[in-house]
Formats: structure tokens, C-alpha cells, sequence
């Protein structure tokens, strides 16, 4: 199987050497190697320049890391395409376990493997995570994302063509689309390899397109927009969609109440509570969770400029609009946003609320033994 990398690039210097140290090594050496450069300004260029090995083009649009995915996809006619960041890393046999797991399911558009995350310079754990190859169907997650980062993945050219490649309007969420829109040609298999590293730090893309509130709600507005088109392409292939449209619209009123977070225009949050009460009321634990700790992610680095006791604060706001005390998407809300709220605020807010008066007591009898 011939395989191409493309790898999108935008004022990588840093850490580009050391990425694409880690594709030449590969023990399944690549057939094409393409870097795409969006418009860098730093030197990330010339280093790549020096490597015989990687043909450089450049993305004049310069409109993101899923458009110059998709130059670098016409460019390249390998029959299989892998994808990587500039600040990440693979494993030497990372393209030869995907290449195996790829042959071995004809009917997969699509292998990936697991992943490492790492800070700075520390070096990745490629411990396995499972034995064997597993085939997964990406719908089984919705909303959340059960393959990860572009990185992990090698898709056939075929498929990535059916489905219309990367869509740059969802910038920052493309790859939870794509694995969707991909997901309705057949399951994606998984070959249980940790082969991959993740490069966290405070300049990563993730990390820019969260940076203020505003963002965040532009961010996260285009998950959803994400997630209500995958889902209309799955009603247009004939496939059920009623299973999925209560997650949908639970993401639709956490953006609602998003806006209302940061100070933007919004909803009411009564009329937020109705509407996540209506759309979670069938919904279990296990689903409505994932749900809930995806908006986290999201919302994190506007928690924490405003401080987590605050942010806290306006949970417990929403919560108390709530119309039934026995929603269990209510008492996710409110069991979070305990667990961050100081004492003498928890009481003075539930005074007269047993569960509140049991969280201190426990907390002062955990301080105790630690003292102790």
C-alpha cells in the first residue's frame, strides 16, 4: 500500500525538524511526503526546504490547517492518506500498523490508532493500549469524538474523496466530521498500537482558536454546525436519525447558554433549562456525560480566566432554573459545579439541601485525615 503524509504548516520552526524526523524513520517509508505551508513567517519554511525527501507547497489562501489538508490531498496520488501535524509525532511503525489494519478491513475506509500526549520536549510512551485490530463505528460516540486528532489516522483515498475531504468551515472540529462522514460508509477499524504523540503547549491551534470568550462561542458554534450537518448527511443516506437528534439539540442549548457565559447575547436561562430538560429527559448518564465534558474542554480556558469558584457559580445559576429537580442531566450540572464551590458559598446558596451538607462534611473530613 503506498501511502502520502501531508502535513499542514503555519510558523512551525520549533518543532517541524523533529516531526518530520519522525516520517522519515518511518519503517514503512512513505511514498509522498507533502508539507503545506499557510502562510508562515518564521522559518519553518527554509527547514523544510532542507529535506530532499518533502516536496513544500504553499496554500495561498491561506484559510487553515483542513484546506491546506485538502491542497496537499490533490496534490499527492498515493492510494492511502496519512495526515500530521507540525508540532507531533509518530512512532517508526506507525504507518506499517495502520497499512496492516487497513488491508486486513476491506470494508474500512479508514484505520487510526491511539495516541500519547506529551508537554514540550518530554518524550512519548508508545505502550499499547489493546492486543489486536477492532472494528469501530464512530457513530456510536456522538457528539463526542472517538478517534482523536487528524494524526492518528490513514484513510484511503477513495473514501476521502466520497465524502468530499476535509470541510474547512468547520475549522478545529473537520476531523470529528470527518470521521462521521466517513463513519457512513462503513466502520473505521482500530489497531489497539500506541504510535502516536500528541504536543501539548500554549501556541498549539487548539489552544489559539479558545484564547478569549468570543472564540470560544465561535469555536464551539461550529461544532455544532458540525454535528447538525453529519447528521443531515446521515438522514439523506436513508440511516436513522432519531437516536442522535436529542445530542444535537443538547449542544444547540449548552451554546445558548455559552453565549449567556461570556456576556454575549443568549437565551434566558430558564428558557435554556426547559429546552436541555426536554432534550436530556430520555437520554442515560452514559451518554448526556460525554456530552457535558465535551462542552468542558471548550469552555476550560474561559473557566479558568475567570476563575473556576465563579465559573462554578454560574452553573449552580442555570441549574437553579432548572423546571425538575429529577433531570439527570440537572444533577450532572450540579454535582460538577459543587465539587468546585467553596463551603460557606454552598451552604449560603442550599442551606436547607442535605446533599450540600453531606459534600462539606466530607470535605472537612478528608482535610482532617490530612492533617492527621
Amino acid at each position: 500500500m503506498d501511502i502520502a503524509v501531508i502535513i499542514p504548516l503555519y510558523n512551525g520552526e520549533e518543532w517541524i525538524r523533529e516531526t518530520l524526523d519522525s516520517v522519515i524513520e518511518q519503517s514503512l517509508p512513505p511514498s509522498e511526503i507533502i508539507v503545506v505551508d499557510d502562510g508562515s513567517t518564521d522559518a519553518s519554511p527554509s527547514i523544510v526546504e532542507g529535506y530532499t525527501e518533502v516536496e513544500l507547497i504553499e496554500n495561498k489562501s491561506g484559510d487553515g490547517p483542513a484546506a491546506s489538508r485538502n491542497l496537499g490531498c490533490k496534490r499527492s496520488s498515493a492510494e492511502a492518506v496519512a495526515f500530521l501535524d507540525q508540532d507531533d509525532l509518530w512512532h517508526p511503525d506507525h504507518l506499517k500498523y495502520l497499512s496492516q489494519s487497513l488491508r486486513g478491513s476491506s470494508e474500512a475506509p479508514a484505520s487510526f490508532s491511539g495516541s500519547d500526549y506529551i508537554h514540550g520536549d518530554e518524550p512519548p510512551d508508545y505502550t499499547p493500549k489493546t492486543s489486536g485490530s477492532e472494528l469501530c463505528d464512530p457513530w456510536n460516540t456522538y457528539p463526542a469524538n472517538l478517534v482523536g486528532p487528524p494524526f492518528l489516522a490513514l484513510i484511503r483515498r477513495s473514501a476521502l474523496k466520497s465524502v468530499d475531504g476535509w470541510s474547512p468551515q468547520y475549522e478545529g472540529c473537520s476531523d470529528f466530521h470527518l470521521w462521521l462522514k466517513l463513519g457512513l460508509l462503513g466502520p473505521l477499524v482500530s489497531n489497539g498500537h500506541v504510535t502516536a504523540a500528541n504536543r501539548k503547549h500554549s501556541s498549539s491551534h487548539g489552544a489559539d482558536l479558545r484564547s478569549s470568550g468570543q472564540e470560544v462561542v465561535n469555536y464551539y458554534a461550529r461544532r455544532v454546525g458540525a454535528s447538525e450537518d453529519v447528521l443531515a448527511r446521515r438522514r439523506r443516506a436513508g440511516l436513522n436519525v432519531e437516536r442522535y437528534r436529542p445530542r444535537l439539540e443538547v449542544q444547540k442549548a449548552l451554546l445558548e447558554y455559552l453565549k449567556v457565559l461570556v456576556g454575549k447575547e443568549g437565551r434566558g436561562l430558564h428558557a435554556i433549562a426547559r429546552q436541555l430538560q426536554t432534550m436530556t429527559e430520555d437520554q442515560p448518564r452514559e451518554v448526556l456525560l460525554p456530552v457535558w465534558r465535551h462542552f468542558q474542554w471548550y469552555v476550560g480556558p474561559y473557566a479558568q480566566e475567570i476563575g473556576i469558584h465563579r465559573y462554578a457559580s454560574k452553573i449552580l445559576d442555570l441549574v437553579d432554573c432548572w423546571p425538575s429537580s429529577g433531570s439527570p442531566f440537572r444533577e450532572i450540572l450540579f454535582d460538577w459545579a459543587l465539587s468546585h464551590t467553596p463551603a460557606s458559598d454552598m451552604i449560603k446558596r442550599y442551606p436547607f439541601t442535605p446533599s450540600c451538607w453531606r459534600r462539606v462534611s466530607k470535605r472537612g473530613y478528608r482535610k482532617l485525615r490530612r492533617r492527621l
